[in-house]
């Protein structure tokens, strides 16, 4: 198996790149119909903060602000505070952000608050967040729950490489399907959408990917995929490598950039002894 003219690329992270007109963390977060984005800091009194985090957030939802993504900051021990980072959207809210930010001053157990709208890259800061999203309706399943699929699905079909086809199969209606919504809704192709989908996959527990392409554009392009804590060699009991749906998933993937059938094959797996597991695209 040969990958020449692209093995020789620098491995490229999702994060890398800044020079799109867009926030670079969670870039899909603008393509959900996102247009009033703020960034909201507060300082908290420690000794209240678990109760009144939960009442600014009733407090917002009832104003109509959207909290997109919420961090928990420093604690500073001398003034007895935790800072509480907030990425809000206030396209549907019923006031506007100066009034919020005066109405959140006043208050008890909130000693400061900070609005910006500028600086919307400063949230690459805090990398290992928990995101939320809330363009649509989501749901949260522990690994337990993830090993009890993949179990299921083994013992149903009994024999490895069915179940390991099935999932391979499933990985890639999602794939594609996701790969073709994120095309639609920013008008993204080539790297630019290779880039949009891993960052989307990496936000939901996938795994974290750096990637090497070359002749996107063309009907030669390669794409090689490098991923580091796969939900599946945690999660799945399958003979190694074991990642067929995340294979299937990235199949989809390079299949709709490429515009043919151009599946993924998983050369390392960690699930196997190596370091990281390696997905490369492979023509017959």
């Amino acid at each position: 198996m040969s990958f020449k003219g692209t093995t020789d690329l620098p491995w490229l992270s999702i994060r890398d790149k800044d020079d799109e007109d867009i926030p670079v963390p969670y870039p899909f977060i603008t393509k959900m119909g996102v247009s009033d984005l703020y960034i909201i800091v507060l300082k908290i009194d420690l000794n209240v903060y678990t109760q009144l985090i939960r009442s600014l957030l009733d407090y917002l939802y009832n104003k109509g602000v959207d909290v997109i993504h919420i961090v928990r900051g420093n604690i500073d021990a001398k003034s007895k505070s935790i800072t509480y980072i907030l990425l809000v959207n206030m396209k549907n809210a019923t006031t506007n952000i100066e009034a919020l930010k005066e109405d959140l001053r006043k208050i008890d157990g909130v000693k400061k608050v900070i609005v910006g709208s500028e600086r919307l890259s400063d949230i690459l800061l805090f990398p290992n967040a928990f995101p939320i999203f809330t363009f649509e309706r989501s749901i949260i399943i522990p690994l337990t729950m993830i090993k009890a699929f993949f179990n299921a699905i083994a013992a149903y079909f009994k024999q490895p490489a069915l179940a390991a086809s099935t999932l391979y199969q499933l990985g890639f209606r999602i794939g594609f399907s996701l790969t073709e919504f994120l095309s639609e809704t920013s008008g993204h192709t080539g790297e630019v959408l290779l880039r949009d989908v891993l960052d989307f996959l990496k936000a939901q527990g996938i795994g974290s990917f750096e990637y090497k392409a070359r002749n996107l554009g063309t009907p030669k392009g390669e794409i090689i995929i490098k991923m580091t804590h796969g939900i599946e060699t945690a999660a799945s009991n399958l003979p190694a490598p074991r990642c067929h749906l995340t294979r299937g998933i990235l199949s989809g993937v390079s299949s709709y950039i490429l515009k043919s059938y151009v599946p993924m094959q998983e050369i390392k797996c960690v699930a196997k002894g190596d370091k990281y597991c390696l997905f490369a695209t492979v023509r017959k």
